[in-house]
């Protein structure tokens, strides 16, 4: 009987150890899929939130509540409802056309935005091969500091920069970005470190003239200068590249009711005098006025009855201004002008 009884009780331990795994697999099958359905509850939940953002139809673009953007915005655009602020970035392309080079190029770019600084966040250089490579800055022009380091700040160093094929743009993405303010002009001096090793660059007209420009950026005409800061600059020359940046820009609820009238310059940049042609209505007793980048009223023509009002330079200083058109007490168009 002893014997049987022993052999009995071996069965059952036999029996209740596969059982008791199945339990705890079976188990820890539950939780480790209640886990999993956690996980995805609130991932759910965090998409449906992104789902409720706005979207603002651009590119790359932050939205930011900014009560100083927009109290800036409404003093320099008035007769315009401001309904939000945001962030959007873009490029500014000189030119990629080649024909000469050499280590370094100084340059001015302005900054046109009306409503907050532009934020340059970094450039394309057309390199002729792998090399160390520094970008210099400074407030104001390059003219007169083309041979004075002290001068200059450094905003990008590397010792290796891989560079594309001659002609094709290799990024340059500044760890500290650098804000101009609006109105205000900045020289860069970006060049190769490395002996040999050019940048495309091509033979300009004028040192200092405009050469490309866009709503927020105007870049200008400058020169090539050998690495450090040596020797006679050549000069007129214009970088080959592009200036990568962003701006603070403002969506007014009333764009719709401005786009009824326009208002353009030409030739803009001018020297002594522009035309400004009114597009769109009729004018009829409409005044134009003009405002320094401080938003001082510099000048005003009343009673316009054509679509033609020609700008004078008179005691103006060269530089940049705004014009805005009002019928009345509205305003119907704006815009920028630089004397050059």
């Amino acid at each position: 009987m002893e014997v049987e009884i022993y052999c009995i009780n071996i069965s059952v331990s036999q029996l209740l150890i596969p059982i008791l795994t199945t339990l705890i697999l079976t188990l820890m099958k539950k939780i480790i899929t209640l886990f999993f359905l956690i996980i995805i509850l609130f991932a759910g939940r965090a998409s449906a939130q992104d789902a409720d953002m706005p979207d603002t139809g651009i590119i790359n673009t932050i939205e930011v509540e900014n009560p100083h953007l927009e109290a800036a915005a409404k003093a320099t655009m008035p007769g315009r409802q401001v309904d939000s602020t945001y962030i959007a970035c873009d490029s500014l392309t000189s030119t990629l056309a080649g024909g000469n080079g050499l280590q370094g190029t100084m340059f001015d770019v302005t900054a046109l935005s009306v409503t907050g600084p532009v934020t340059i966040t970094g450039f394309d250089v057309s390199l002729s091969d792998t090399c160390g490579f520094i970008v210099y800055y400074h407030a104001g022009t390059y003219v007169g500091t083309e041979n004075t380091p002290s001068a200059w700040t450094i905003i990008y160093y590397t010792d290796t920069l891989n560079a594309l094929p001659l002609g094709a743009p290799t990024l340059i993405t500044l760890p500290s970005f650098l804000n101009i303010p609006s109105g205000q002009t900045y020289a860069f001096y970006l060049t190769s470190k490395t002996a040999n090793v050019i940048q495309n660059y091509t033979v300009g007209t004028s040192a200092g003239a405009m050469y490309a420009h866009d709503n927020n950026l105007l870049f200008r005409q400058g020169c090539g200068i050998k690495y450090p800061f040596s020797g006679t600059p050549y000069s007129p020359r214009i970088w080959n590249g592009r200036i990568h940046y962003c701006y603070t820009d403002v969506v007014g609820v009333d764009e719709l009711s401005m786009a009824k009238v326009t208002a353009s310059a030409a030739p803009n940049p001018f020297v002594n005098s522009t035309v400004i042609t009114i597009g769109g209505k009729t004018p009829k007793d409409y005044s134009l006025k003009i405002y320094d980048v401080l938003g001082k009223m510099v000048n005003e023509i009343k009673n316009i009855n054509t679509a033609e009002v020609t700008i004078n330079k008179g005691k103006l200083s060269d530089g940049m201004y705004y014009y805005r058109l009002y019928d009345k007490d509205e305003m119907v168009a704006n815009g920028k002008l630089i004397i050059e």
